[in-house]
């Protein structure tokens, strides 16, 4: 019989054997802070390093945990969004948190999140806040807000989130595979037909000092052309439905990353 699960993470993780296991920790203290089983889904996709073996490590742990980890391996490189549609479609849980392999979670907070989601348990899109680095982690207001289409495209849920999406939603609405880090295109796709929901409350740390992350310099140019193809679509699918306001920001995002990726870097 397939367990079941109420939180499925999925982590997607390329070449970094040096941050895949305190990623992987944290989600041990965040299952145990919530005091209840939750299966984890490493998604190798197609690392040349020690990243694989970490992750089999956790597979038969030394010590108890509440962790249960499965790890999927690609065959060869195919991008974060297709790394995170794997583990996606491939886990139990009512729930799928996405975990970046150099973040962590946040266990003093996991009850308040647990909490919060189970209060708005009609909507299927879920928001929480992130602190950077070393910053302290400062108690946020707990309060929670709705939010619709354009509401995500005018910037009303801030900047770096950390998604809890419910899978039966998502499976209907993956993240498109050709585009990395435009992962909105589908939270944009889901508001379609419910709103969503984001908490003032702190659940991720997610760290920067590495020249791999789509934020690095390096590639720059590439990522423009990226963010361009992604804003059109957007504009493309949406235009019907968004407000002129949302709209008209869309239209001046396209130009810039249109602008940046041609000037030379």
């Amino acid at each position: 019989m397939i367990q079941s699960y109420r939180f499925s993470i999925v982590v997607p993780v390329y070449n970094r054997e040096w941050c895949l296991d305190r990623a992987l920790r944290s989600a041990d203290a965040f299952a145990r802070a919530l005091a209840e089983p939750v299966e984890v889904v490493v998604v190798d996709d197609g690392s040349t390093d020690r990243s694989s073996a970490i992750a089999m490590g956790w597979l038969f742990p030394a010590e108890p945990t509440l962790l249960h980890v499965r790890l999927i391996t690609h065959l060869r490189n195919r991008g974060v969004c297709a790394a995170k549609n794997t583990g996606a479609f491939a886990c139990a849980g009512k729930w799928i948190v996405f975990l970046d392999s150099d973040d962590e979670l946040l266990p003093q907070n996991a009850r308040q999140v647990s909490q919060k989601i189970e209060a708005h348990d009609n909507s299927p899109l879920q928001f929480f806040e992130c602190v950077r680095d070393e910053e302290i982690c400062l108690p946020g207001d707990g309060r929670s807000r709705s939010f619709n289409l354009d509401g995500l495209l005018l910037g009303e849920t801030g900047g770096e989130k950390l998604p809890v999406v419910l899978a039966e939603l998502f499976r209907a609405c993956p993240y498109d595979e050709d585009l990395r880090g435009y992962e909105s295109l589908s939270y944009m796709r889901m508001l379609r037909s419910a709103a969503g929901t984001v908490h003032q409350v702190h659940a991720r740390r997610y760290h920067t000092g590495h020249d791999d992350r789509l934020s690095s310099r390096a590639g720059l140019r590439k990522r423009y052309h990226e963010l361009a193809v992604g804003h059109s679509r957007v504009i493309r699918e949406h235009r019907a439905v968004l407000s002129s306001a949302a709209l008209l920001v869309q239209v001046m995002r396209l130009a810039k990353a249109k602008i940046w990726s041609w000037l030379p870097l």
